[in-house]
C-alpha cells in the first residue's frame, strides 16, 4: 500500500512537470506571437533622405581617402574578367578573380555567357566577387530581349520580346514589365547593371534592339523598361548618345560617322536622351562614332571633350556617370593605343572607360598622366563620387 501512494505521488508529480511545461510554453507563444499582434512594437524611425544624403556622403568621402592613386586609375574602368587576370577564359573562378580585385579595384566586371557553366556556379561567383571586392563595384551583363537574351536561356527563363517587338504594341506597361522580369533573374545571380537595352531610336525598322523609330516613343518604352529593371534594383545604361553611326561610302564598319550638324543633333538625336536625363537617368553610354559637323573634328564622340563636357553635361546637364562605349572594338581599338584612349576619353568628361583594349596598359597611361599632371587625383575623385554615389545608393 506504501508502496502504491508512492508511485500515486511520482504520477502526479510527474503530471504536474508537464502541465506547467505546456502553460509556460503557451505564455511564451502568447507572449511572441498573439500579444505582439495586438501590441504593435514601436515604429521604427525611416532614415530621411538627408540622413541618407549625410550617410552617402560619409562613406564616399571615407573611401576616396582609403584609394591610392593606383586604385583610382583602376576604378575608372569597366573590363571582362580576362581584361582584369590576364587569364585567356575566366569560368566561375572567384579566387582568380578577387585576388586581382586585391590589387585592380576596378569600377565593375562585364560578363558574357563564356564566364559560367552553372546557375549555382555563376551565384557563387557573384557573390564572391562581392564579398572580396575592397569597395563596391558594378557586376554587368547585357540582356535586352528577344534575340539578346544570352541569361534568359542560360537559366531557362521566359523569353522576352525584343525591344522593337514591345514598341510595335505602343504598350508602356508591356515595356514595364520585361524590364521587370529580366530584372527578376539578373538580381536572382547577383547582377546589378544591364547595359541594354538602348535608348536612340532605331535608324530602320529591322534594329530589334531599339524601341522603334520614333524618338519620343523610344524614350517612353526605354523609361518604363528601365523603371521595371529598377523594382529589382538592377540600373540600366542608355546608349548610345548621341546616336549610333553609319559606315563610310567605302563600308568601312571601323569608320562609323554621324552625318548631322549639332543643331540637326540638337532637334533629333538629343531628345530622348534629354528626356532621360530630366526622368533621372542616371548612366549614360557615350559612342565611339565620329561626329566632324557636330563637334569640327574627326574625334569619336568618346573622347570629344566638345561631345561629353560641351553636350551631355552642359547643354543637357547630365549630372550623373557618363560611360563609354566599348574601347575594345571599332574605331578605337584601331585607331588609338590603350593609354592614349583612357586618358583622352578622361581629359573629354568620361567617368567610367568600358573595357579598354589593353587594361594594364590603359592604368598605366592614367598614371603616367597623373604624374606628369596631365590628370589630376581632384579629376579622378570628380568621377569617382560620381560612380560611387550610384553604388552606393544601390545598396
Amino acid at each position: 500500500m506504501h508502496q502504491q501512494r508512492l508511485y500515486t505521488f511520482i504520477a502526479l508529480l510527474v503530471l504536474l512537470v508537464i502541465l506547467g511545461g505546456l502553460g509556460a510554453g503557451g505564455y511564451f507563444l502568447y507572449t511572441k506571437y498573439f500579444r505582439a499582434e495586438a501590441e504593435p512594437a514601436e515604429t521604427q524611425v525611416d532614415e530621411t533622405p538627408e540622413d541618407r544624403e549625410k550617410r552617402i556622403h560619409a562613406r564616399i568621402e571615407e573611401i576616396l581617402a582609403e584609394m591610392s592613386p593606383s586604385d583610382k586609375a583602376a576604378a575608372m574602368m569597366i573590363v571582362t574578367p580576362e581584361q582584369l587576370t590576364g587569364a585567356d577564359l575566366v569560368k566561375e573562378d572567384s579566387e582568380q578573380l578577387a585576388a586581382a580585385l586585391q590589387t585592380w579595384p576596378v569600377a565593375g566586371l562585364v560578363f558574357d555567357e563564356q564566364n559560367f557553366s552553372t546557375e549555382k556556379g555563376l551565384r557563387n561567383l557573384l557573390s564572391a566577387i562581392g564579398q572580396n571586392s575592397r569597395y563596391p563595384l558594378f557586376l554587368a551583363f547585357h540582356e535586352g530581349g528577344g534575340s539578346d537574351s544570352a541569361l534568359s536561356s542560360f537559366l531557362q527563363e521566359p523569353l522576352m520580346s525584343s525591344p522593337s517587338a514591345i514598341a510595335a504594341t505602343h504598350n508602356t506597361e508591356e515595356a514595364h514589365y520585361a524590364g521587370e522580369q529580366i530584372g527578376m533573374y539578373m538580381k536572382r545571380v547577383g547582377f546589378n547593371l544591364n547595359l541594354a537595352p538602348v535608348l536612340h531610336p532605331a535608324k530602320t525598322a529591322m534594329e530589334e534592339a531599339c524601341f522603334g523609330l520614333d524618338g519620343e516613343e523610344s524614350a517612353a518604352m526605354y523609361l518604363a523598361f528601365t523603371e521595371g529593371m529598377q523594382t529589382q534594383r538592377i540600373l540600366s545604361a542608355a546608349g548610345v548618345f548621341p546616336a549610333p553611326g553609319t559606315e563610310d561610302a567605302g563600308g568601312d564598319p571601323d569608320s562609323n560617322f554621324i552625318g548631322e550638324t549639332l543643331e540637326e543633333l540638337e532637334n533629333g538625336a538629343f531628345l530622348p536622351f534629354q528626356t532621360a536625363i530630366e526622368a533621372g537617368t542616371e548612366i549614360i553610354i557615350v559612342s565611339n562614332v565620329q561626329a566632324p559637323r557636330a563637334t569640327g573634328d574627326n574625334s569619336p564622340c568618346s573622347l570629344s571633350e566638345s561631345m561629353i563636357t560641351g553636350q551631355l553635361r552642359g547643354t543637357l546637364a547630365f549630372q550623373g556617370v557618363v560611360m563609354t562605349d566599348r574601347f575594345d572594338q571599332g574605331v578605337i581599338a584601331g585607331g588609338y593605343t590603350a593609354d592614349a584612349a583612357a586618358v583622352n576619353a578622361i581629359l573629354a568628361g568620361a567617368d567610367i572607360i568600358l573595357c579598354p583594349s589593353d587594361f594594364l596598359t590603359a592604368h598605366r597611361g592614367i598614371m603616367e598622366a597623373l604624374q606628369t599632371g596631365v590628370l589630376t587625383e581632384e579629376r579622378l575623385d570628380r568621377s569617382l563620387t560620381r560612380i560611387l554615389r550610384v553604388l552606393l545608393e544601390l545598396e
